[in-house]
């Protein structure tokens, strides 16, 4: 009889609307590219890469490797002699994450500050800020020096392969998945960092035998650019929130911080900085939070943003939205008040990036946020038709008729697929017979599936479900059950 019912099915799908095609928190002052996080002997200190050792505050950590700044510019965060260790730009706060095993090296953020990732014994490891639960990320044995991408598809890292034990640039999905070589050169590509619009990693390089530079690639790999090219020890490059400048250790002039345009010109030495080392910049002054990270597809979120500086004489903060990876479009504009907060509504069908950008006053430069990501549930609904009556949660068909089962998505868009699963009861036991999955042609939402030759007594349920994609969460319906009577 399962054969039977399945050859039926799938001759039987209709579609009531056309053709199925049938297929399987504020950062501080003083404002952007102002506040730079670096170490200097064993301690992590907060400086003004024009001032330099006027520093703004004192970290505390000791033993600490390079501090990374959290995407709203509020904490850093630190491998802190084998542990990870959060704390405010002050030195206030601190808080320990984890302290797990075989930690090394950079740890990295996620975009949304909700996971930290770092190297551990067997590989990649992202820890849950708010539990400390730990999660390894298969096949990311032996990456180090790690970057999370800003729009969190992919951490970055240093991995050592072949005999020749050159280490090169690799990107991995957070899952675990994809795992993708960058740049392949003779000798060593250290110390991803990812350019705020994501489309560019700045690296450490090093030939054998030479000195080490700062380079750049494409975030998909490519052609190889230096930028610096001096006969000194350049590396550590470090991204400013605007893209428009990158920090980076040498030991030209005496040695220490200094910074350059992104095309590796007008190079400029932080002041009185001898000895500061592994910097990060804090991210932009603008930052942008949503009301909700997880909604319905067709919900609104409100946007709340925020620029650094009160008493604000330019008030409109623009709200933009990815529309692919690399490119923003305008989104709407945020009016903000004397204190430079503000905030929009939006309607999200998708999974959408948002990021606002500010164009800066008088007495601050603008930039733009860091990214937030609003993920969108697509709602499915299903229901039996033409039922000869119920009894308790059973449908009742008489022997001979058929099963007419209606699914729905909210709200639907072209492509997305509506599936359908059917399950009998046998021996006591739910089993699969059918489940399949037709991509809705148009504007559509609902589709129909009849059922035949259903042999009398038989127990059955029927549900609709979203083929989930990378753009909307799955949902799934209810189950409805039917019987056919004698």
């Amino acid at each position: 009889m399962r054969v039977r019912w399945a050859v039926a099915l799938m001759v039987a799908v209709t579609s009531s609307i056309g053709v199925f095609t049938g297929s399987p928190a504020m950062a501080t002052a003083p404002g952007l590219d102002g506040i730079l996080s670096v170490r200097y002997l064993g301690y992590i200190y907060v400086v003004d890469p024009v001032k330099g050792l006027d520093r703004l505050g004192e970290a505390g950590v000791t033993d600490g490797d390079s501090a990374t700044w959290s995407p709203d510019g509020s904490l850093l965060a630190v491998n802190d002699g084998g542990s990870i260790v959060t704390f405010r730009p002050d030195g206030s706060g601190g808080h320990l994450i984890i302290t797990p095993g075989c930690l090394d090296g950079r740890v990295t953020w996620s975009p949304d500050a909700s996971q930290i990732a770092h190297q551990s014994c067997n590989g990649v490891a992202i820890v849950d800020v708010a539990t400390g639960q730990e999660i390894p990320i298969p096949n990311s044995l032996g990456l180090r020096w790690l970057a999370w991408s800003p729009d969190g598809e992919w951490i970055a890292g240093a991995r050592v392969t072949g005999e020749d034990g050159d280490a090169d640039l690799w990107k991995i999905r957070p899952d675990g998945s994809d795992l993708t070589q960058i740049v392949d050169r003779v000798g060593h590509q250290l110390i991803p960092s990812w350019s705020p619009d994501g489309s560019q990693i700045a690296f450490d390089d090093a030939a054998p035998g030479t000195n080490t530079d700062v380079s750049v690639v494409a975030a998909d790999g490519g052609t190889v650019t230096t930028l610096t090219g001096a006969a000194t020890n350049d590396g550590y490059p470090a991204w400013s929130p605007s893209g428009q400048r990158i920090a980076f250790n040498s030991s030209r002039d005496g040695g220490g911080l200094f910074t350059m345009a992104a095309d590796g010109t007008d190079v400029r030495k932080v002041r009185s900085n001898y000895g500061l080392e592994s910097p990060d910049w804090q991210p932009a002054q603008a930052t942008i939070t949503a009301s909700e990270v997880v909604v319905n597809s067709g919900a609104k979120v409100r946007l709340d943003v925020r620029v650094a500086n009160p008493d604000t004489d330019v008030p409109l903060v623009t709200i933009q939205r990815r529309v692919m990876p690399g490119t923003w479009k305008d989104f709407t504009t945020a009016t903000v008040d004397d204190t430079g907060r503000g905030s929009v509504r939006a309607r999200v069908l998708s999974r959408t990036l948002f990021r606002a950008v500010w164009a800066g006053d008088a007495t601050s430069l603008g930039g733009r946020s860091a990214q937030i990501v609003v993920e969108a549930r697509a709602i499915v609904s299903g229901t039996l038709k033409r039922y000869e009556g119920r009894q308790g949660h059973w449908y009742l068909y008489r022997n001979g008729s058929r099963v007419w089962y209606t699914g729905r998505i909210r709200p639907a868009s072209p492509d997305e697929k509506l599936c359908f699963e059917l399950e009998v009861l046998r021996n006591g036991r739910w089993r699969d017979v059918f489940r399949d999955c037709y991509r809705l042609q148009g504007a559509g939402t609902t589709a129909s599936l009849y059922i035949y030759n259903i042999p009398a007594n038989e127990r059955g349920r029927l549900r609709a479900s979203f083929a989930q994609t990378p753009e909307l969460l799955r949902d799934v319906s209810p189950w409805s059950y039917f019987r056919m009577t004698g």
